[in-house]
């Protein structure tokens, strides 16, 4: 006997609540996976490299911060990535740290960035699952990793991943 099975997986973690529903035609006699959902949540095996365009906006610690919230409205993105003269990783401006130079001082569009950047940033690699991005996402609170390669030892910028191009994964994988 032939029997359509509705799977509907609610994943709840820290802050992220996503809700999705698929639908599998399954004989009566099979049982669904355990390791179904997860697959469904993110197809195991892909990652950075497969799933996401490089490039990435980044200013320098002495950016004003009008100028990083500028770049970071005209282009409709939600940070920034710090970089160093030398092209190398130094920290992360979001909106979230720009609103603190705001109520900071009344002069905040002077101040540079390097005073409200996050100077600890959750970096991965290209050849990261995209399942790691999300644990580390939920795991540590935060909406975004930096993509890097190493590059004489130090973390090279290329890419930024975020919740939302986890959500756009998923969902590519539902429909």
């Amino acid at each position: 006997m032939i029997a359509q099975v509705i799977i509907g997986a609610f994943f709840s973690r820290a802050a992220l609540v996503f809700h999705f529903t698929m639908k599998y035609t399954l004989s009566s006699s099979v049982a669904v996976p355990a390791t179904l959902i997860q697959e469904c949540f993110m197809k195991q095996g892909r990652t950075v490299l497969e799933a996401k365009r490089f490039g990435c906006h980044s200013c320098s610690p002495d950016t004003p911060l009008v100028e990083a919230v500028t770049q970071m409205v005209s282009h409709d993105i939600s940070c920034l990535v710090v970089t160093g003269h030398d092209g190398y990783l130094a920290g992360i401006i979001t909106r979230n740290d720009v609103l603190r130079g705001y109520l900071a001082s009344d002069e905040w569009q002077r101040l540079p960035v390097g005073d409200y950047m996050t100077r600890e940033v959750i970096t991965v690699t290209p050849e990261d699952l995209l399942s790691t991005v999300a644990n580390l996402l939920l795991d540590h609170r935060i909406h975004r990793v930096v993509v890097v390669r190493q590059e004489n030892g130090k973390p090279k910028p290329v890419a930024v991943v975020s919740d939302t191009d986890l959500i756009y994964h998923m969902m590519k994988e539902v429909n």
